[in-house]
């Protein structure tokens, strides 16, 4: 009875997370792709590289911050306040991620370059 019960809560908090992971990690993929053009872009010291990746930084990040919304109807959880955290949450690891991807490029281009 036990494992029936918790097989079913299972398979509830897994449909509930199903729009939310989909959500996340097509934006993943996206900022993967941006964070590669822009540390690459900045190891060249030409300015219109740099202003272009800046560009496109300034971009991702607001098109992520847009993206509250949909993390919020997305979010697993009932209530408005946890709804709220669950957004911030992946919006904030979204764009760390981003950061960190952009930066480890940028640090292997140099060490190559």
């Amino acid at each position: 009875m036990a494992s029936i019960t918790s097989q079913r809560i299972l398979s509830s908090l897994h449909e509930r997370l199903a729009p939310a992971e989909e959500l996340y990690f097509r934006w993943m993929t996206r900022l993967v792709l941006a964070a590669i053009f822009i540390g690459s872009a900045w190891i060249d010291d030409a300015p219109p590289l740099s202003l272009a990746a800046m560009l496109v930084a300034g971009y991702v990040i607001v098109r992520v911050l847009t993206q509250f919304g949909g993390f919020m109807s997305a979010a697993p959880f009932q209530g408005r306040m946890l709804q709220t955290l669950f957004a911030l949450g992946c919006i904030f690891s979204l764009l760390c991620f981003f950061a960190a991807v952009a930066i480890f490029v940028e640090r292997i281009a140099i060490s190559v370059v």
